[in-house]
């Protein structure tokens, strides 16, 4: 048996399974495909983010991720004009974030729908940090949001607010600033301390998209998926 993560090895082999049947690989990451780009890109001219400092989220907007944190972090940094949050994509939580946005009038947060597949690097390059979050909530130390390996390998220092196996594996990686889940100053002050800072940010942009090369391409990945099968069918 394959599992994503180790969390979840653990939990078959606390159920009696044997060690040498149970293999982990995580997910990872196309690097041929998702690779570093300008940030002054298309999608900051649609969008007229021209000079602007983004902050990007782009994937699912659902329960497990607790959205509501980045907008609470939008809220304490209103004031600061060059700041924008950028949160692209679809969930069950998209119209509970909407109203939000728009109760707490919100000028500094801009949503949009879930774009082609063949985009997303482009929101990435075009975000100065993206925020990777996961609710507080035990069930969550087990998850890996593949979303981190795609946007290391764009060379974009992450944010993340997550426990577990993700948070090691992006302490490990020199590419991210950690941050406690659903901590809204925390993540307002992770942002404030990327915008004061582009050269440290420029180089943990460069170590994930390293780290990922090394660890995390999804190629190599996949050719270990196959042998590990092979080696569990012998």
């Amino acid at each position: 048996m394959v599992t994503v993560t180790e969390g979840f090895r653990l939990r078959l082999l606390a159920r009696g399974l044997p060690p040498e049947k149970v293999v982990t690989i995580t997910n990872g990451a196309a690097i041929e495909s998702f690779t570093p780009g300008p940030r002054d890109n298309a999608v900051r001219t649609e969008l007229g983010l021209a000079g602007k400092f983004v902050v990007g989220y782009i994937g699912a907007h659902g329960i497990s991720q607790g959205l509501e944190l980045v907008l609470q972090a939008a809220q304490r940094l209103r004031d600061d004009a060059d700041i924008v949050f950028l949160l692209v994509g679809e969930g069950a939580r998209k119209r509970a974030l909407l109203e939000l946005r728009e109760k707490l009038r919100l000028n500094n947060v801009i949503m949009l729908p879930a774009q082609a597949h063949q985009r997303v690097r482009e929101y990435y390059c075009a975000s100065d940090v993206c925020v990777v979050p996961l609710r507080q909530l035990a069930l969550f130390g087990t998850f890996i949001p593949s979303k981190m390996f795609e946007i290391m390998a764009c060379a974009v220092p992450v944010i993340g607010a997550v426990e577990g196996e993700a948070r090691e594996i992006l302490e490990r990686s020199g590419g991210a600033r950690l941050i406690t889940p659903e901590d809204d100053v925390a993540l307002a002050d992770a942002v404030r301390w990327f915008k004061l800072h582009p050269g440290e940010s420029r180089l943990m942009g460069a170590a994930g998209r390293a780290f990922v090369t090394a660890h995390y391409d999804r190629q190599v990945l996949a050719d270990r998926y196959a042998g590990a099968l092979q080696a569990l069918l012998a």
